[in-house]
């Protein structure tokens, strides 16, 4: 089921999906960007921040790929434009099954960190 997440379930959504909390507070911060969770019952097994200007889905986090598909249609009613790009970090299942779907790949980043 889609929901809007709120600032109190961004503990929970880092811990199951892998996202730094402090980058769901940045993404909740963007005017514009629409925040989207897919629970299971009530645990999270997707979330998106989307932003149809660009248009994209940044990041695309999902507890399993088969729900990338139910992420991308939760996002749809934001959209203006008929297509979207779809930021996939460290997930190589997911990657598969959107270029298995159709997607192509745009380009490859690598999302890195370093002591300063």
């Amino acid at each position: 089921m889609p929901v809007t997440p709120s600032p109190a379930d961004d503990v929970e959504l880092a811990a199951r999906l892998g996202i730094d909390v402090e980058r769901i507070a940045v993404l909740r911060r963007r005017p514009g960007v629409a925040l989207v969770a897919l629970l299971d019952g009530s645990a999270p097994v997707a979330f998106g921040a989307f932003d149809p200007a660009f248009p994209g889905i940044y990041p695309a986090c999902v507890a399993s790929p088969d729900v990338a598909r139910s992420l991308l249609e939760a996002c749809r009613p934001h959209a203006r434009h008929d297509h979207a790009n779809v930021t996939v970090e460290g997930n190589r299942a997911l990657y598969a099954a959107l270029s298995a779907a159709g997607a192509e790949l745009r380009h490859a980043l690598y999302r890195m960190g370093a002591s300063i």
